[in-house]
């Protein structure tokens, strides 16, 4: 197990190696050239996707002028792009000097074989792609009169780092040094769920065309990363350690066992059948963020004899940014992060976008308080969360580091450290952190020591049972049902937390306290005859919820969503509302289309009169609903209940 030490170490040699080949003046514009490569492939990808799209549409007989499959750059390259488009990062650098992030999404709402389909071409594309721009810049590395150029992009970077390596960031890693591995490797790594054992399967990469094989970079395509899948370009690199004093505040002094890796372009998508697939799909899809296609150029060459190349890439707009940033700061709030050691980036980051974009701080504010359930920016600043606070100042002295020789969060972190006079857009971002980890510390007051449900939140789970069927929207639900003339008996069965931890505790093997509560306390299954029944009663409920809601001059809102699942060999209509009160999410109501074989609710063990909804309807419950929350703390929760129930049943 690498411990915190050796993560921040193998990535800081790792940030480092990846800048130096992304840089585009490295080794006389060996760095611009791969980079016109790197271009050219993401171009290629994205051609390619786009023509999947196009014969999926042919093929499957899709609807036509939908896109099923969307392909964005993200990270740090595609945000300078987008916020200077036309400066010198987006039109001569070819993004920045560090690798290229990308993601894949495709949509998940698809029939599950079409989706299985989709998810097999993706890869042979990627893969085709990153192979053949791993032998083009090979040939780039081959391509010299002198026969030793090979060996000397690799000798630049050692000499470079013996040069610097006293200084790397503000550490000292002078007890270090760095050889490039021979050979690069295709690695493919797969999840145990598939095999049944943990694959790693690695070959060597040769290709006849290359008259230097050993310099095409290694590739990994990583299968067992929940809950995405990874493919990767780069060169991997190995750190030996010698003989030295123990290592002091600012002196590296630990085994490195893990590749060093001089990234150059990163791939991710998002498992299907998983909460992040819907949600960030519906993400995209909705009218809050954009993505537009931005030429991105890298030029070299002397100027008489100036080169270039170019592609136009899919990027997302500020906003794709700001939200990516809020997810990863509250990640690290709550202490679920692998990379708290990316804190200063994340709040330097959102400081930046509240800067860039003035005219737009009230969507800033309002995609704050989306993230975390609130309605106030002043309510939540003027919150005391002592602990919570504590918990975000330890993480500022921790990763906000100043060193000796790196003063480059040294603004940042007197910004940070200040309390009266403190900026808004730190004491928001600030605030943001300290109520998710303060909501984080008391989530595990609901269970007691031995790990079972404490009596305070029982009761509050029964005086909320209770007053479910009380509730306005169940008797809107009912009134909806009398509107639409559907004659029949709407049955509802109960899927709230306490339903679906009791099938946890059934099984005696999942820990309930690592799944935990969302705190949405009522939520219920109505079971509905056919589909037109269900849109329509659909229909007349939003009517008269929103008819509802202004005249008791309410703070509720309700969200909604159709879809189709396949189940018993048939597909079967589902619609869900949630409903939200003051920013904060309070109950998930599903409709669903079946009779008492299909949608089948039985007594709970310790209620005969309340009737719970199956395992498996609950956890689609959650998944769809989460496509739905923004709320990071209860959105969490819902994506580890429906995975805490995918390792039950098959969820459709």
């Amino acid at each position: 197990m690498e411990t915190e030490d050796q993560r921040h170490a193998r990535r800081l040699f790792s940030g480092w190696v990846t800048e130096q080949l992304n840089t585009k003046s490295f080794h006389d514009d060996f760095g611009a050239r791969v980079r016109g490569e790197v271009l050219t492939a993401l171009s290629k990808i994205n051609d390619g996707l786009t023509l999947i799209n196009q014969r999926l549409i042919e093929k499957e007989k899709l609807v036509d002028g939908r896109e099923y499959i969307c392909f964005y750059m993200k990270g740090g390259n595609a945000f300078d792009c987008v916020v200077d488009p036309t400066g010198p990062k987006a039109l001569k650098d070819g993004g920045g000097s560090s690798d290229w992030d990308t993601q894949v999404v495709v949509d998940p709402w698809l029939p599950e074989a079409i989706q299985n389909t989709i998810y097999g071409l993706v890869e042979d594309t990627v893969l085709d792609v990153l192979n053949n721009a791993g032998i083009e810049i090979a040939k780039i590395a081959g391509d010299s009169i002198n026969d030793s150029f090979p060996e000397d992009f690799v000798k630049d970077i050692e000499n470079l780092w013996s040069d610097k390596r006293n200084n790397i960031k503000g550490f000292d890693a002078s007890l270090y040094t760095l050889s490039l591995d021979d050979p690069q490797a295709l690695r493919k790594i797969y999840d145990r769920d598939k095999t049944g054992l943990w694959m790693n399967d690695s070959k060597r990469l040769a290709n006849k065309t290359v008259k230097y094989p050993k310099w095409i970079p290694g590739m990994t395509f990583n299968d067992a990363i929940k809950p995405f899948v990874l493919w990767r370009l780069g060169y991997t690199w190995h750190a030996d350690k010698s003989a030295g004093p123990p290592g002091g505040a600012f002196k590296l002094n630990v085994d490195i066992n893990r590749p060093i890796l001089a990234e150059l372009i990163d791939v991710t998508i998002p498992r299907s059948n998983t909460v992040e697939a819907v949600e960030v799909w519906e993400h995209l899809k909705s009218n809050h963020i954009s993505v537009e296609e931005q030429t991105v150029n890298v030029e070299y060459g002397s100027a008489l004899n100036k080169q270039s190349v170019s592609a136009d890439l899919p990027l997302p707009d500020v906003f794709y940014h700001l939200s990516e940033i809020l997810e990863m700061m509250c990640e690290i709030a709550d202490g679920s992060s692998n990379h708290k050691d990316k804190l200063p980036k994340r709040i330097n980051r959102f400081v930046e976008i509240w800067n860039q974009v003035p005219t737009k701080r009230d969507k800033i504010k309002q995609m704050v308080l989306s993230r975390i359930g609130r309605d106030s920016i002043g309510e939540l600043i003027d919150d005391e969360l002592a602990e919570g606070r504590g918990v975000v100042n330890n993480l500022i002295d921790e990763y906000v580091i100043v060193t000796p020789t790196d003063k480059k969060w040294e603004n940042l972190k007197k910004e940070l450290a200040k309390t009266d006079d403190i900026k808004l857009e730190y004491n928001i971002a600030k605030s943001m952190m300290a109520y998710v980890a303060e909501t984080s510390v008391k989530s595990q007051q609901d269970f007691d020591d031995l790990g079972r449900v404490s009596t305070a939140r029982l009761k509050t789970m029964s005086e909320a049972w209770q007053a479910f069927t009380k509730l306005e929207e169940v008797a809107l639900l009912g009134e909806a049902a009398v509107k639409a003339n559907y004659t029949e008996t709407l049955y509802a069965a109960n899927s709230d937390d306490l339903t679906l931890l009791d099938f946890i505790y059934e099984n005696d093997y999942l820990t309930a306290k690592r799944i935990g509560f969302s705190h949405v306390d009522k939520a219920a299954i109505f079971r509905v005859d056919n589909l037109m029944n269900l849109k329509v009663i659909a229909g007349q409920y939003l009517s008269l919820f929103q008819k509802w809601n202004a005249a008791v001059k309410g703070s509720k809102v309700v969200a909604h969503r159709y879809y189709q699942i396949e189940k018993f060999g048939r597909y079967m209509n589902e619609c869900i509302f949630v409903t939200f009160d003051s920013g904060k999410a309070t109950s998930f109501i599903t409709l669903t289309t079946g009779d008492a074989s299909q949608v089948p609710f039985a007594s709970a063990p310790n209620n005969l009169n309340k009737k719970y909804a199956s395992i498996e309807d609950i956890g689609r419950q959650r998944k769809v609903a989460a496509a739905l929350v923004e709320d990071y703390l209860i959105r969490t929760v819902l994506s580890r209940q429906y995975e805490a129930v995918k390792a039950l049943v098959n969820v459709s």
